[in-house]
C-alpha cells in the first residue's frame, strides 16, 4: 500500500504530465522540496522506477542530491491491487478488477486529483459512491447472488417472475442518486420493512423487466428516481390500506355498538307502552256511563293523565339520550376525518347506517309519543260522552281564553 501512496504523491509533485495509458510519466525540476521523495521511489522495491536526465537514464543507486535544479523525466509503473487503485480516470478504475460493485480501500483519479477520503469529491466519484451504495442495498435484498467469470455481480429477484441484473456500468452511466441512503435506511428501522423489500422488488421487476438484461443497471441509474417514485407510491398505498382496514374495523365494531345503543332506546320505550292498551281498556270498560260527573269517572281521567305525563317525561328522556348517542357519532366522525382524512370517506357508509338508524328511532319516538297522546284523547273523548255536562263547563272554559293579539 506504501508504492499507492508514494505514487499519489509522486504524481502531485510532478510539473508536467505526460500521457500515459498505464504508466506514470511527467516532467519535474528537482528541488529541495522533492528531492526526498524522488530518492523513496528510486530506494523502493516494489515499483518500477526510471528516472532519466535528458537522454540518460538515471541509476537506481545513485544520489538524487546530484542533480539538484536539473530537470528529469520520471516514469513509474503503476501498483494494480484489488484493495487500493491508482487510475487515469473514473473509467479506468471500473474497468479494474470488481470495482462495479465493491468500493476499494482507496483509489486515487488522476482526472480531478483526488484521492479518497479527501473533501470535496469531484461529481463524478460522488456519483460512484451513491452507486456502490445502491450496489450494497440491491445485494442485500436480492433473492440470489453470483459471479460471472470470477468478477461480475449478477443479483437475482423473485416476485411473481424472476429477474436478473447485472452489475456492470461505465463512467457515463453514472448519476445522483439523493434517494439512496435513505431508502436504505428505511428497510433497517421501518417496522415495514419486510413489505417495504417487497413492494421495491415489485417496483425494480415492473420497471425493468422489458430492458435487455445487459442494459438493466445502466437502465436503473438512469431511471432510479422514477422507480423510487413508483416504490413510494405504492408503499403510500399499501399504508393507507393498512390503515384503512383497522379504521375499518375499528368502525364496524362501533356501528355494532351504537345500533345496539339506538335499539335500547326503542326497547326501554317500547317495555312500557304495552301497557297504554291495558289503560285504554280500562279507560272504556270501568268508566260509568251515569250521565253525570262521578267520582270513579274523574278518579279514571286523572289517572290517563298522570300515566299520560309520565309516558311523556319517559319519551323526552329517551329523545335527548338518542340525541346525545348522535352527537357522539358525529364527534367521532369528525375526529376519523381530522386524523385519516385521506380514507374517511371511504368509511362514509359506516356513518350513513348509523345516521339512519338514529333517524329511525326518532321516528319511533315519535311515534309513541303520538299513541300516548292519542291515548290520553280517548280517555277524554270517553269522559266527555259519559258525562255530558263537563263537556259544556269544559267548552264555557275554553271561549274565556282570550285570542292571540295577531
Amino acid at each position: 500500500m506504501d508504492e499507492f501512496f508514494l505514487c499519489v504523491e509522486a504524481y502531485r509533485a510532478i510539473q508536467e504530465v505526460i500521457p500515459s495509458k498505464n504508466d506514470l510519466q511527467g516532467m519535474v525540476v528537482v528541488n529541495d522540496d522533492n528531492c526526498e521523495l524522488l530518492q523513496k521511489l528510486l530506494d523502493f522495491d516494489g515499483l518500477q522506477v526510471r528516472v532519466h536526465v535528458g537522454e540518460d537514464l538515471v541509476p537506481w543507486d545513485a544520489k538524487i542530491t546530484e542533480y539538484l535544479g536539473k530537470k528529469v523525466k520520471l516514469e513509474v509503473t503503476l501498483p494494480r491491487h484489488q484493495e487500493v487503485v491508482y487510475a487515469k480516470n473514473m473509467s479506468d478504475m471500473l474497468g479494474q478488477f470488481n470495482f462495479c460493485h465493491q468500493l476499494p480501500k482507496h483509489f486515487f483519479l488522476e482526472d480531478g486529483n483526488h484521492l479518497s477520503g479527501e473533501e470535496n469529491p469531484p461529481l463524478l466519484v460522488s456519483q460512484y459512491l451513491s452507486t456502490i451504495q445502491l450496489v450494497d442495498f440491491l445485494l442485500k435484498i436480492s433473492d440470489h447472488h453470483s459471479f460471472i467469470q470470477g468478477t461480475q455481480l449478477q443479483l437475482v429477484f423473485f416476485q411473481k417472475e424472476k429477474l436478473e441484473i447485472d452489475i456492470s456500468y461505465c463512467d457515463k452511466d453514472l448519476a445522483d442518486l439523493p434517494q439512496i441512503q435513505v431508502l436504505a435506511q428505511s428497510l433497517d428501522i421501518d417496522p415495514h420493512k419486510d413489505q417495504r423489500m417487497v413492494i421495491f422488488k415489485e417496483a425494480l421487476i415492473t420497471m425493468l423487466r422489458a430492458v435487455d438484461r445487459s442494459k438493466r443497471f445502466p437502465h436503473l441509474l438512469e431511471n432510479f428516481s422514477q422507480i423510487v417514485k413508483r416504490y413510494e407510491d405504492n408503499f403510500d398505498l399499501y399504508v393507507s390500506e393498512f390503515s384503512f382496514e383497522k379504521v375499518r374495523e375499528e368502525w364496524e365494531q362501533r356501528k355494532i355498538e351504537y345500533i345496539a345503543k339506538f335499539n335500547q332506546v326503542i326497547t326501554d320505550t317500547q317495555d312500557k307502552i304495552l301497557v297504554i292498551p291495558v289503560a285504554l281498556i280500562l279507560v272504556g270498560g270501568e268508566m260509568e256511563a251515569k250521565g253525570h260527573l262521578t267520582l270513579k269517572n274523574v278518579s279514571i281521567l286523572i289517572g290517563s293523565i298522570f300515566f299520560s305525563v309520565l309516558m311523556w317525561i319517559l319519551i323526552r328522556n329517551q329523545h335527548h339520550t338518542l340525541v346525545a348517542l348522535h352527537k357522539e357519532v358525529l364527534a367521532l366522525k369528525l375526529r376519523t376525518e381530522e386524523r385519516h382524512q385521506e380514507i374517511a370517506s371511504r368509511i362514509e357508509d359506516v356513518f350513513i347506517a348509523l345516521s339512519t338508524r338514529y333517524k329511525s328511532q326518532k321516528r319511533r319516538l315519535f311515534l309513541i309519543q303520538a299513541i300516548v297522546f292519542s291515548g290520553l284523547l280517548f280517555s277524554f273523548a270517553i269522559f266527555f260522552r259519559y258525562t255530558p255536562e263537563t263537556w259544556w263547563f269544559f267548552s264555557q272554559a275554553v271561549s274565556l281564553i282570550p285570542n292571540p293579539p295577531f
